[in-house]
């Protein structure tokens, strides 16, 4: 086995910075760095994260390979694909998509709110065991919500699916030609 690399001064401050960056998603994947780096096993950092090991070891490597900027989405992970909007994986679509995400989420958000209701609330009416940091991570757009759990969301909210899915898709998806309208 190949020994651990150990960090220099300044990939080491600059990790720290980092750990207080606005974006929770480099957050959450800097400290998984950090914790491998401090001699933790990548399960440590995984198990934190929320991810897989092999996720982790990517990180890693990326940030090895390629510094701080692979950690923030920054490095080229892949070849250069077609222009934007000509190809429904281009970068049109993924911001699209994280639009319709967080759109789907802010719609869960707002109907949980205008009840007066708790994460906790929402999730006991839900009759389902999900944890209120899911839920979070579901309003805030970090994580998709499962069909089923948006399901049994919106019928505990006892609001349309099909209208928090169609607003959503509609000021998500509308400026790309290629997708059905």
């Amino acid at each position: 086995m190949k020994p651990r690399p150990s960090l220099s001064s300044g990939q080491r401050e600059a990790l720290a910075r980092e750990s207080r960056h606005a974006d929770p998603v480099v957050r959450v994947r800097v400290a998984a760095v950090q914790s491998w780096f401090s001699g933790q096993p990548f399960t440590e950092g995984a198990a934190r994260a929320g991810v897989s090991t092999s996720t982790v070891r990517r990180w890693v490597r990326r940030f090895i390979e390629h510094g701080l900027g692979a950690l923030a989405g920054e490095a080229p992970a892949r070849p250069a694909r077609p222009a934007a909007g000509t190809d429904p994986r281009g970068h049109s679509f993924t911001e699209a998509s994280k639009t319709f995400l967080a759109g789907i989420g802010a719609e869960l958000h707002l109907a949980r709110s205008e009840r007066g209701w708790t994460r906790q609330q929402l999730i006991e009416r839900c009759g389902v065991e999900y944890s209120p940091e899911r839920v979070a991570n579901w309003e805030h757009g970090l994580r998709a919500v499962p069909v089923v759990a948006l399901a049994i969301t919106c019928r505990a909210l006892e609001i349309s699916m099909a209208e928090v899915v169609g607003r959503s898709y509609t000021s998500a998806f509308d400026r790309l030609p290629q997708v059905p309208k």
